[in-house]
């Protein structure tokens, strides 16, 4: 699906940087935070807040106990709008 169609589906307005990063996240499934480009990494709040993309932490070897940050892109059913957040 287009970004441009989803984002007429949906309701969901997106700038040029926010659809870069979102074609980023969907096309690899699973990115960690620290993959993202710097400069593009203002728009991952951005993306959250409009339930586009969430994040979770999960360990990157099985015998550490640190964790990383991941992102992944939500499903979104087309004409299905986000969920909102709860304040």
């Amino acid at each position: 699906m287009l970004l441009g169609q989803f984002a007429e589906e949906t309701g969901v307005s997106l700038t040029a940087v926010e659809k870069e990063v979102y074609d980023l996240i969907r096309r690899s499934g699973e990115v960690l935070t620290t993959e993202v480009p710097a400069k593009m990494r203002g728009a991952i709040p951005h993306l959250i807040r409009k339930r586009l993309v969430e994040v979770y932490k999960k360990p990157t070897n099985p015998w550490t106990s640190k964790k990383r940050k991941f992102l992944r892109p939500i499903n979104i059913e087309p004409n299905q709008k986000p969920k909102e957040q709860l304040s």
